[in-house]
């Protein structure tokens, strides 16, 4: 079975990163979606958690 990983900081999901994403799901593939673990400061926002749950 063929999927696409995606690793990123995410920071913050927009709809840019949604069309990439729906992109790979539009071709049958599995998506993995990994989110990085960065210290926050003004160009990195959120922790993880916060990604997630934004998505």
């Amino acid at each position: 079975m063929k999927y696409s990983m995606f690793i990123g900081r995410w920071q913050p999901w927009h709809d840019g990163h949604r069309w990439l994403i729906d992109q790979r799901l539009n071709e049958g593939k599995n998506v993995l979606i990994c989110i990085r673990e960065v210290d926050k400061d003004d160009a990195n926002p959120y922790n993880p958690k916060e990604v997630k749950k934004e998505y």
